[in-house]
């Protein structure tokens, strides 16, 4: 149901989308793809018939029609389907498309991208399993960038990637696999596979992350793995030794919660105060933009942190300013008001304008105050990608192109959409992934990771570490001596974070300023 996601592609809206989507379809396909039944295969529902030959152009299962119709759905097998991705143009579409498919097959499992985010609940009403909205998770996505970038980077090259080679699966110990019993450690996944597990989700649906090895495994608990993309197969086929032939297909949980940050400030300051205090700052991150994108990300952060908002909005203003927020009311676009914000200061900028020539200047006199910048930035069409990078930003999103792999993820590996979801910046469950550098200052570094005694002190645990040249190792072992210039990612309650950053830091954060740059396309470490 792609086909009214992106517009018409014929007028050169989301080319690159559209692309990234079909390799993420056969990416998908291959391990399944063994020429049996319709259930072993992906069936594209298509409205435009330019779009469907396209489609079948690349060997791609097509049924004409529209999604909204009985006899399409029913054409496409809806009711011995084992999931259905809905992405319209329309959300009233959506709904029905969700209702309808739900009337025909009520283990179906559902995931529906829909615009408008007060119409979440309802489409969970009517059938929907995962309901994902674009400038939502778009806002995360921005964030994390933002904020995490090599967290960003990390999950990126495991989840998203055609490049790094890496790739994360679920994998389900159906009663009677032999792994079942077994200590992780006694799975000799690294040498096997070149393998390792970074979050495990138990029978009652809460989630595990980085177990050790020594955790003995149960009947029923999902493993989140990650593997080299040609070592997959053979993973899930190992985790699948002893159980029946004809198990039974996994009802999946999702667990719906919202994750907006809510807060009462201790101190609000006005815009005079705003500007005192603004002078003082360094090292800190300013979020430009009013859009749906800027107001989502704003959502989840604590105005406590040292966050610098820009607005054009007076009334935006008027509420960031009660939210406890420092808010510089300006246009972003002039030079000026930029200084005020300390962008020359500044760690980082995220960038999220509805005008586009306004944001490629906002992007571009940024990069002419500060080299050392990191700048995010969101792109409303295809073209605009390149004109940011060219004007200076290091990445560049676009809140469509992120939904549409996010359903895809959701839809076809819900328990990995679903660890992201609960260890990436989770309220509901207080915790965040965070990046702790290996920096010259740092007393960590020569020092094993086991013996840091992380999991004792701060209940944290280590899901990978960004290695000195850019290289990721996932899930890495206990006994990994770190070097300078790596980045620990850290899985931590946010009650223990600043303690847990103070303590690896050794003195003032000084980021890499190799993150500014994405640098996992060329490449990672075995495990």
């Amino acid at each position: 149901l792609l086909d009214r996601l992106f517009g018409d592609d014929e007028l050169g809206h989301y080319a690159r989308p559209r692309a990234v989507v079909r390799r993420i379809y056969w990416a998908i396909s291959r391990p399944f793809l063994r020429g049996q039944t319709l259930l072993d295969v992906i069936v594209v529902i298509a409205s435009d018939p330019n779009h469907a030959d396209e489609l079948r152009d690349k060997d791609m299962l097509v049924i004409e029609g529209k999604p909204t119709d009985d006899i399409t759905l029913r054409k496409a097998g809806v009711e011995r389907a084992h999931a259905l991705m809905v992405m319209l143009g329309s959300d009233s579409e959506a709904l029905l498309t969700v209702l309808t498919a739900r009337s025909y097959n009520a283990k179906l499992y559902i995931t529906a991208a829909n615009v408008e985010e007060e119409l979440t609940d309802k489409m969970m009403r009517v059938g929907a399993n995962a309901v994902i909205t674009p400038f939502d998770v778009a806002g995360q996505f921005l964030n994390n960038a933002t904020l995490r970038p090599a967290v960003s980077d990390f999950f990126n090259s495991i989840m998203f990637s055609q490049i790094v080679g890496y790739e994360t699966t679920q994998l389900y110990l159906y009663p009677g696999s032999t792994w079942i019993g077994s200590r992780i450690g006694k799975l000799n996944l690294r040498e096997r596979f070149s393998a390792g597990i970074i979050g495990l989700r138990h029978v009652d649906n809460s989630y595990m992350y980085a177990p050790n090895d020594d955790y003995p495994l149960h009947a029923d608990e999902v493993l989140i793995a990650v593997a080299p993309a040609h070592f997959i197969e053979a993973l899930n086929d190992a985790s699948l030794e002893g159980v029946p032939p004809h198990r039974a297909v996994v009802e999946w949980s999702h667990p719906h919660t919202r994750n907006v940050f809510e807060y009462t400030p201790k101190h609000t300051y006005s815009i005079l105060e705003a500007d005192s205090v603004i002078q003082k700052m360094s090292q800190h991150y300013v979020i430009c933009g009013t859009d749906r994108v800027a107001r989502n990300a704003i959502n989840k952060l604590n105005p406590e942190r040292p966050f610098v908002i820009i607005s054009d909005d007076n009334q935006f203003t008027s509420e960031q300013i009660k939210r406890g927020f420092r808010v510089i009311h300006g246009n972003p676009t002039h030079e000026e008001v930029l200084r005020r914000a300390g962008v020359d200061r500044a760690l980082a900028i995220m960038v999220s304008i509805d005008d586009k020539a306004d944001t490629v200047l906002t992007v571009l006199t940024c990069r002419s105050l500060s080299d050392r910048l990191l700048i995010t930035a969101t792109a409303s069409s295809d073209d605009m990608v390149r004109k940011l990078h060219r004007a200076g930003a290091d990445r560049v999103a676009s809140p469509f192109h992120i939904a549409a792999q996010f359903v895809l993820l959701a839809t076809t590996r819900p328990a990995v959409s679903d660890y992201f979801q609960y260890v990436l910046f989770n309220y509901h469950a207080e915790l965040e992934t965070t990046e702790l550098y290996m920096q010259t200052d740092s007393p960590w570094i020569g020092e094993s990771i086991e013996s840091l005694q992380l999991e004792r002190l701060f209940r944290a645990g280590v899901i990978g570490v960004r290695l000195a040249d850019g290289t990721y190792r996932y899930a890495p072992p206990g006994d990994h001596v770190l070097q300078p210039h790596e980045v620990m990612i850290v899985v931590t309650p946010m009650v223990y974070s600043d303690e847990l950053r103070e303590a690896a830091h050794g003195g003032i954060t000084k980021r890499p300023t190799t993150l500014r740059k994405l640098s996992v396309s060329s490449g990672t470490s075995p495990l």
